[in-house]
């Protein structure tokens, strides 16, 4: 009562930060939906939003243009949760967090294959893989919520997406390279 009363539920209050973290999430989620494909050693890889938020999570894959498996497809985006977790070292660290889930038929019957189809896979690769790996932001700051500070945090947050699938791509080509060297 004493919380509610201080800080109420309402536009005056703390509804104020959340109204605002929705904006930003909207935001978010219009950028992922409308990015160009980022491009490292030659390869392309797109952002793209599962729906529009409701509320402050912003559910995302990054597919690589090309790449039409949905295996391949959940190591790229679960090799991005591990670079961009809790789990990779220390929190503060990090320029980019991200939570995960995935989505599979065990849980969600084949409402995901939905998703899976838009992002460019057949259906035999839903019906072989049987899930799909999702990348969550929370988006609750309400320092974001001025476009010009969006538009730079947008900025930045390409150059760190650039650098996170360069390491990947690099990790990808030395383990290439020792298998065929060996």
């Amino acid at each position: 009562w004493a919380a509610h009363r201080l800080v109420p539920l309402n536009i005056s209050g703390y509804g104020h930060v959340i109204g605002r973290g929705i904006v930003t999430a909207d935001w978010f989620a219009s950028k992922l939906a409308n990015a160009e494909p980022f491009v490292v050693h030659g390869r392309s890889f797109e952002v793209r939003p599962l729906m529009h938020p409701d509320f402050h999570m912003v559910n995302f894959t990054f597919k690589e243009l090309g790449n039409d498996s949905l295996a391949d497809h959940n190591s790229l985006n679960q090799r991005i949760y591990e670079l961009c977790s809790y789990a990779s070292g220390r929190a503060y660290s990090k320029d980019f967090l991200t939570s995960s889930t995935s989505l599979s038929v065990d849980e969600y019957g084949d409402t995901p294959s939905n998703y899976v189809c838009q992002r460019g896979f057949k259906e035999q690769e839903w019906k072989a893989e049987g899930s799909v790996y999702i990348l969550r932001s929370a988006i609750m700051t309400t320092f974001l919520r001025d476009e010009v500070r969006f538009s730079q945090y947008w900025s930045q947050l390409r150059e760190i997406f650039t650098q996170i699938l360069t390491e990947i791509v690099d990790e990808e080509n030395k383990k290439n390279l020792s298998h065929t060297a060996a």
